[in-house]
């Protein structure tokens, strides 16, 4: 696989089509998502955020009006969440098959010896977040055991804003390191859902044999350097489990750890409970 500088920048002769002025997007009318965080679709080829909700570290392109503009690829297609229910058995593990393609490829890409963002920055997850910036909690991270004392410091002072004492930061510091911190830094996407999975039918070569599928993975927003057990945890963290059997789905395209996954649970609740 060939190595990509970061961040990295198409050279403008391989776009599908000259990048749209700060004009033609706020002039857009297929807006996707609108007041201040605003998702546009400008003509054929692009996607664009802007406003409140965009963040650098999903793009790096700034117009001179002072605001950020996000221009992504307008993928065809619907996402995986509507399709779901009307696929054939053999269509859902035409699907799986392929992206566990892409998690395997992605999953696959060499260590770069730290954990943190695709740029070297801090870890994007927001249990990582803090309102002042705190590198103990921000990372980047050298080790696992670092960016685990990074969770165990996120609790403690979470904790303190409401005047009390952390006693699952002293379990976190007592024991996760030593459970979890073995994990090399992976390649992560760490929103593995049904609406970040573009799907789209490719016909057979003259209308003979079954359909083909065209699957894209989107929002890479939080991605980056994570543990190895992160894809799986956090798919788990966030799992509604009287909604359907998605977890189990995963389980098809990445291998589930699961002690690991209910050790990540345990951290989630505590500082979402307080954040």
């Amino acid at each position: 696989m060939e190595a990509l500088p970061l961040p990295f920048f198409r050279d403008v002769s391989r776009l599908p089509a000259p990048l749209p002025t700060n004009a033609e997007i706020q002039a857009s009318p297929n807006i996707l998502k609108g007041a201040g965080d605003s998702i546009v679709a400008v003509g054929h080829h692009f996607l664009v955020k802007y406003g409140r909700g965009a963040r650098r570290i999903e793009g790096d392109n700034l117009e001179a009006d002072g605001k950020l503009y996000i221009v992504m690829e307008l993928v065809a297609g619907k996402p995986l969440e509507v399709l779901w229910p009307g696929l054939s058995r053999d269509e859902r593990t035409l699907v799986l098959g392929k992206l566990r393609g892409i998690f395997d490829e992605m999953r696959g890409l060499p260590s770069p010896g730290f954990f943190g963002s695709v740029t070297g920055g801090k870890v994007p997850d927001r249990l990582f977040w803090t309102a002042g910036g705190d590198r103990k909690v921000n990372g980047p991270f050298a080790t696992g055991r670092d960016l685990l004392l990074g969770l165990a410091e996120s609790s403690r002072q979470n904790w303190a804003l409401n005047r009390r004492h952390s006693y699952r930061a002293d379990f976190y510091e007592r024991n996760l390191c030593h459970a979890l911190g073995h994990h090399a830094p992976t390649f992560t996407h760490t929103d593995l859902l049904r609406q970040n999975v573009m799907v789209s039918a490719v016909p057979a070569p003259d209308d003979a044999g079954p359909l083909d599928f065209r699957v894209t993975v989107v929002d890479w927003e939080d991605a980056g350097w994570y543990p190895a057990y992160w894809e799986y945890a956090a798919a788990f963290a966030s799992f509604i489990w009287y909604e359907d059997d998605w977890l189990e789905v995963i389980e098809s395209i990445v291998d589930p750890l699961c002690a690991e996954a209910t050790m990540l649970k345990l951290i989630v609740d505590d500082l979402w409970i307080v954040i």
